[in-house]
């Protein structure tokens, strides 16, 4: 499995039946995925087409239009079209594939800065760097185009967030030096950025500070209603979902507010790689010197929220 599955699902759940492309390496698991789907995949001429494939399906249908193009070249060969649906105010989506989030400014195959090129002429551009954030920046980017004044997003997804962790893993370890200090850290940090990168999880951790600039992680002080005191808080959840995880300061409290996450069948209650959010919200609450856990939080009550709470981007 990949995440040109996560993406396919996400056109499917949002009645997006056809997709127009030109084939290249670094989106091509996001087709193997829209093949599966049974989504229609329109291969045209060259990257500009896609989008005005896109556009004029917007405006003809009741779907949004979808383009997806390859890294580099792929993307700037869309600006013309872009720009047409930014002046036409036509919603559509564009996604461009990317380098390796690891290898960007080194000269990796068409690594250039797409953000800066295409921000002028979009509503909302976002680089998307981790799995889990997938389907939350897709799901902003729809409704970013299609609310207020339509007009084209643009989401890039970077080609190591495509692709089987398993096989960006042997890719990355094949190519580090496999002895000497440098080998270790350089394995050491390739690792924790990928392991970051594929998570579905979320973590609270403690820290403390001594006196004597001591850091020490995993102190016991988030409190739950049931007396008990956890060192650090997992949240564990389906890569088909998102979950938000916010801190919130006002004059008299600090909080933690987090989307409450719960499994979409009793029977998958011990599998919490299927847990879902539900539109309720959990938080800590700061008390002296702990945490304090509070179920079925009125996030909403706060009057520090100036923006939806569970704006993924923001």
């Amino acid at each position: 499995m990949h995440a040109g599955f996560t993406v396919s699902s996400f056109f499917k759940n949002n009645n997006i039946s056809t997709v127009f492309t030109l084939c290249g390496g670094h989106i091509s698991p996001i087709l193997v995925g829209c093949e599966s789907e049974g989504i229609d995949i329109v291969e045209v001429r060259d990257e500009v087409s896609t989008v005005f494939a896109a556009d004029a399906t917007s405006r003809l249908t009741n779907s949004i239009g979808v383009a997806i193009v390859t890294a580099g070249p792929g993307v700037t060969n869309t600006i013309t079209a872009i720009k047409n649906a930014q002046l036409a105010q036509s919603p559509l989506i564009l996604i461009g594939g990317a380098a390796a989030t690891l290898l960007r400014g080194k000269g990796s195959l068409q690594d250039i800065d797409q953000m800066a090129l295409i921000k002028p002429h979009v509503k909302s551009a976002v680089s998307v760097g981790k799995t889990r954030d997938i389907i939350p920046s897709l799901t902003n980017a729809l409704n970013t185009a299609i609310s207020g004044v339509p007009g084209p997003v643009f989401v890039e997804l970077p080609i190591d967030l495509l692709y089987p962790e398993k096989s960006i893993r042997e890719q990355h370890a094949s190519q580090l030096p496999s002895n000497g200090i440098v080998g270790k850290l350089m394995t050491w940090y390739v690792d924790r950025h990928l392991t970051n990168m594929f998570s579905n999880k979320k973590i609270i951790e403690s820290m403390t500070i001594s006196k004597k600039n001591k850091i020490q992680f995993g102190v016991p002080i988030f409190k739950y209603p049931d007396g008990k005191s956890k060192k650090r808080v997992i949240f564990q959840y389906s890569k088909q979902s998102y979950m938000s995880l916010k801190h919130r300061h006002t004059r008299k409290q600090d909080y933690l507010i987090f989307d409450h996450l719960m499994p979409p069948s009793p029977h998958l209650k011990e599998f919490a790689d299927w847990y879902v959010t539900d539109l309720s919200f959990d938080a800590f609450q700061w008390n002296e010197n702990q945490w304090d856990f509070k179920r079925d939080f009125d996030a909403k009550s706060l009057k520090v929220f100036k923006r939806p709470f569970n704006d993924p981007n923001k």
